[in-house]
């Protein structure tokens, strides 16, 4: 039977964008159906690009972002010097400014990009009809489409509980929030994940008072020990309080307040940030039409090739599960494309790193501290202070850390932990070392410019091995 395209994409977030561009190499005839009606999907419009486009906002419009990692907290520093730039004060409409001006350019890009390659866009709601066949909803008209591929790509939501009774006015999931249209003097965040956390240090940046309440000991627990205590340090500092080990019995607003009671005790505040998880968007398509079902933690099950348990049918990205990140939902897409047009590939990388936009920002990549206990592993540590690197004092960041984690014995590089300034962008550095199976002692004999933050590597292994 002849289709009308070689492959249909649902989705244009990151896993849906990079599957329609690898097809285009192949030489393939594409439709991408876009709910939303706009490209770039969640990622570009309600995620990734807009958080972090307003962290970025509240560092460039409140003054430098190392003020957060200094010796003094934000209120010491204006206290003792009320005209710094950062202690000025900054409207929401300052931060919606910047962020709606990268949304319109990254948008610009994508659709540019999509229509110079020929590739098809529709927008509408896209439900399966049967296994190759799928109805896209539209805002003026229904259609009826047929691929001889069909990639899912439709990413997900915050988790919005029936007993939370999100109004997007006083108590906020994640998405609203980016719309709030206000700065709180208070606020509640429900959760310390990393959206949860990643906010709480953006609106304490911003001066408000936060309160992070979560059921765990510390927030992102996932993290090396040492960088996640860490940063508990410098966000106390910064003016978030926590809350440990809370369990949420009820969350209700009265009047402008919103109202959270734990089994312990209750708190109020100008805004409640609900951010406990969040769910993969499947439920309109109608899989089940198709003939898939979705897994016990409501994601779609596929295999190492991404193929879902019909074979011409596949899904990346949040709709997976683990790891929804928009950097490996990209390669996913990527991926699955060439599997499915038989095209050679390598595997999916087992190491890859993780970036945490807090203030200040994390990165890791491969074993934390806790993960060699555990296996038992003759581990050892060389690390670095940004204190002691002439661009850490440059750049007044002198909290900043980075910590390379390897084996005693042969000196293989197991973790790199970074906490500071462009810790995101460094930590591939480390990614690199482990991929290339380098040693320890690869990087005192390497040249680094300096002063950079990269040569941090160089001197955390010079610690290192004199620990060997």
């Amino acid at each position: 039977m002849a289709y009308q395209y070689d492959l249909i994409v649902i989705g244009s977030g990151p896993a849906g964008l990079n599957a329609a561009l690898e097809a285009v190499k192949l030489g393939k005839k594409i439709l991408v159906v876009e709910e939303m009606g706009f490209e770039g999907g969640n990622y570009l419009h309600n995620g990734t690009i807009p958080s972090k486009t307003l962290r970025e906002a509240v560092l460039k419009l409140t003054g430098k972002g190392s003020i957060l990692t200094s010796t003094l907290s934000v209120q010491e520093q204006c206290a003792q010097e009320p005209s710094l730039d950062h202690c000025q004060q900054v409207s929401f409409e300052d931060l919606e400014r910047e962020v709606t001006s990268v949304i319109r350019f990254g948008l610009t890009n994508i659709t540019r990009q999509l229509s110079a390659l020929g590739v098809e866009v529709l927008t509408g709601s896209a439900r399966f009809i049967n296994a190759h066949t799928l109805e896209v909803r539209g805002p003026q008209q229904r259609s009826a489409v047929t691929g001889d591929t069909i990639l899912i790509a439709t990413g997900s939501r915050p988790r919005t509980p029936q007993d939370i009774p999100i109004d997007n006015e006083v108590i906020f999931e994640s998405t609203g929030l980016l719309r709030a249209g206000r700065i709180p003097k208070t606020m509640i965040v429900i959760g310390g994940g990393v959206i949860g956390t990643e906010y709480a240090t953006i609106f304490a940046a911003l001066g408000t008072k936060v309160l992070l309440l979560d059921r765990n000991q510390r927030p992102l627990q996932f993290l090396d020990e040492e960088i996640g205590e860490t940063l508990t340090s410098i966000m106390g500092e910064n003016g978030v309080g926590f809350a440990h080990a809370e369990q949420i019995v009820s969350v209700r607003r009265d009047g402008d307040t919103g109202i959270v009671q734990t089994e312990h005790q209750t708190y109020q505040a100008d805004l409640v940030l609900y951010a406990l998880g969040r769910v993969a968007n499947t439920e309109s398509l109608k899989l089940e039409n198709a003939g898939i079902a979705l897994n016990d933690r409501g994601y779609i099950p596929v295999n190492d090739l991404y193929q879902t348990e019909v074979r011409h049918i596949f899904a990346t990205g949040d709709v997976i599960g683990w790891p929804s990140l928009a950097s490996t939902s990209a390669l996913q897409g990527q991926m699955a494309v060439r599997f499915a047009f038989r095209t050679p590939t390598t595997p999916f990388p087992t190491v890859f790193p993780y970036g945490v936009y807090t203030i200040p920002e994390i990165s890791m990549v491969g074993m934390t501290t806790q993960e060699c206990v555990a296996r038992g592993f003759q581990y050892n540590c060389g690390r670095v202070r940004f204190s002691d690197l002439p661009r850490g004092i440059i750049s007044s960041d002198i909290q900043g850390m980075l910590k390379i984690l390897f084996h005693q014995d042969t000196g293989e590089i197991l973790g790199v932990h970074v906490i500071g300034t462009a810790a995101t962008e460094i930590i591939h550095t480390g990614y690199m070392a482990i991929l290339a199976n380098k040693k320890i002692d690869h990087f005192p004999a390497m040249v680094f410019n300096t002063p950079t933050f990269s040569e941090a590597y160089r001197i955390a292994a010079i610690d290192g091995c004199a620990k060997r």
